[in-house]
């Protein structure tokens, strides 16, 4: 690639066919995540960074790969890979250094992938500062086509050298997912001390459902999460209901959309005791709607205010 047209070319302007294997991928993915099928979830976003890396041959040009690389660290966070989900994370980072420094996109430190960085690896600035430093310096010689490659040495010292080292070695010990343990004809606990956990099941809120688990079980109740139970069949949303209906409590992040309004609009008719949080404030469609309801939004801003509104809630 010419260093001198590395910013004359849109890298999230897709060609069709790309731009259709993208979504394609991307609406499979759900449904195996949903599976707990990592491993055919992980195979499927590789080979579309190849495919990736071929087009860009052909046009001469870079292309933006931050959600494939992004996906497949939730991908092997789930899986419990997680010095593959730094990696991917780092690799999703430094894909949005090189939109924005090419002028378009907005302030990386700020997308998904520094986000997860921060929050569950303990990534300082220091270290988003190197990581823009290579990027840049790799842009500027025309050589950031493929970030893997570009990254290789510095991911392998990260992984050696705290924080990073300590954050992978605490996280082994309490991961995000227990694979899919539990059936619908055998739900744990008792009725009255079941708190069903509902909210985004992909991307960066993922890990505010397994901090609300762990709050949970910390109190003396029952988590009730639908991706860690392995029916197939009914749907998933049909079976979130039969799961919800189980429960005495609820507590749902609403800070993303994800399906959960009508599990949410349940809980009025199964009189679910249910409590409600944000990190950022939904969009308005959805604030609109869960208000209908009658339904209070608390913010948090961190670990610990949420740790104290289930706290509160579960008295």
């Amino acid at each position: 690639m010419r260093s001198e047209n590395f910013q004359q070319f849109n890298p999230f302007d897709l060609p069709p066919d790309i731009a259709n294997q993208y979504r394609e991928v991307e609406q499979r993915f759900y449904g195996l995540i949903e599976e707990g099928n990592f491993e055919e979830a992980k195979k499927s976003w590789d080979l579309l960074y190849s495919d990736f890396l071929e087009k860009q041959k052909s046009l001469g040009y870079r292309l933006h790969k931050g959600g494939i690389v992004h996906n497949l660290g939730v991908t092997a966070l789930l899986a419990n890979d997680l010095e593959q989900s730094f990696k991917d994370f780092v690799l999703g980072f430094a894909e949005d250094v090189a939109s924005q420094e090419q002028g378009f996109a907005g302030e990386a430190e700020q997308a998904p992938g520094a986000l997860n960085l921060k929050n569950f690896f303990g990534v300082d600035q220091g270290i988003f500062n190197i990581v823009r430093k290579i990027v840049i310096d790799a842009l500027s010689k025309g050589k950031f086509d493929d970030p893997r490659y570009t990254f290789q040495n510095f991911l392998r010292t990260q992984l050696s050298e705290d924080p990073v080292r300590s954050r992978v070695e605490l996280l082994k010990k309490t991961p995000f997912v227990i694979h899919r343990k539990h059936s619908i004809n055998r739900i744990p606990g008792e009725w009255s001390k079941r708190v069903f956990v509902g909210g985004n099941y992909i991307g960066s809120r993922i890990g505010n459902l397994f901090e609300i688990k762990k709050v949970v079980e910390k109190k003396g109740y029952t988590p009730v999460i639908a991706l860690e139970f392995n029916d197939q069949n009914p749907p998933i949303h049909d079976y979130s209901l039969l799961l919800l209906h189980n429960c005495k409590y609820a507590i749902f992040d609403v800070s993303a959309d994800s399906g959960y309004l009508m599990e949410v609009e349940r809980t009025l008719d199964y009189r679910t005791i249910t409590l409600l949080v944000y990190e950022e404030i939904p969009e308005y469609r959805m604030t609109a709607m869960i208000t209908s309801l009658g339904q209070n939004l608390n913010k948090f801003s961190n670990k610990e205010e949420l740790d104290k509104l289930i706290n509160n809630f579960l008295q």
